[in-house]
Order: structure tokens, then sequence, then C-alpha cells
């Protein structure tokens, strides 16, 4: 049976039957890894929603997490659920009046001291988070526009 390349962007080969009665097949494996692709390239984005004065990310969910702290000052609890290792991504929104207080949970801090959340209206924080299967630890990048 002939063997024939099917090159994409990637430099990784597809390789399918050259026979014309595999055309459809052929094609149906280059849609669906096209579509792996996007999925590899753009990964999962998860709106977190609040429960009483708690946020708590399900880490199963994606790699990207938005939490937007409501109106309020609050104080407002931000956990973590179903660690998995990995490094994760937390979008950290304050509200149009810029009063949230957050604090994060189950995280070690560079320095043991852990961030506070900027308090200006709209801004944003950015919290890595990386799992090694033992500890969570983070680090802030802050006050984004």
């Amino acid at each position: 049976m002939a063997i024939k390349k099917i090159y994409r962007t990637n430099p990784d080969p597809i390789l399918v039957k050259a026979d014309n009665d595999q055309a459809q097949g052929a094609l149906a494996k280059i849609a669906h890894i096209n579509w792996l692709i996007t999925q590899i390239d753009e990964p999962p984005v998860e709106d977190v929603s609040i429960s009483g004065s708690n946020f708590n990310v399900d880490i199963r969910q994606a790699d990207y997490f938005n939490i937007t702290l409501p109106a309020g000052a609050g104080p407002y609890t931000i956990s973590f659920s179903y660690l998995t290792v990995g490094t994760y991504i937390v979008y950290v929104k304050q509200n149009a009046a810029g009063n949230g207080v957050a604090t994060l949970t189950g995280v070690e801090w560079p320095a043991a001291t852990a961030p506070t959340i900027t308090a200006i209206a709209d801004k944003v924080d950015i919290i890595t988070l990386v799992y090694d299967g033992t500890t969570l630890r983070g680090i802030a990048t802050q006050d984004y526009v």
C-alpha cells in the first residue's frame, strides 16, 4: 500500500493512504488534527463565578482563569481545587469601584508574603501558579490597566 505525506504548518507530517477511496478519510483526519491544533494554540479560559464571598477555582476546567471581583469591599477568598501538576494563570480584575479585597488560600509565596490585590478600579493582577504535585507556589504581577 502506498503512503504519502501530507504536510501542515506544524513540521510533523501526517501519514495517510494514497488510495483515492481513502481521500475522504484523510480529509477528516486533517480536519480533526487542525481542530486539535486550535485547542493547543488556544487553551481554554474559565470565568470563575463567586459563591458568597468565595471563588473556588477548579483547576480541571482550564489553564487560564478570569476572576472579576464584584462590587463591595469583600473580603473575598480565592481557593483552588482538584490540583494537578502544571502551571496556571489567574487574572484577578478589580470592579469598577476598585474596592474589592481578596486573598488566595493554599498558595506559597516568595518570602512567605502574599501579594495585596490591587484595589484600584478596573486594574488587573496576574497571578502565575505552579503546582509540583505537593506545593502550590505563586507569583503576582500587578497593577495592569
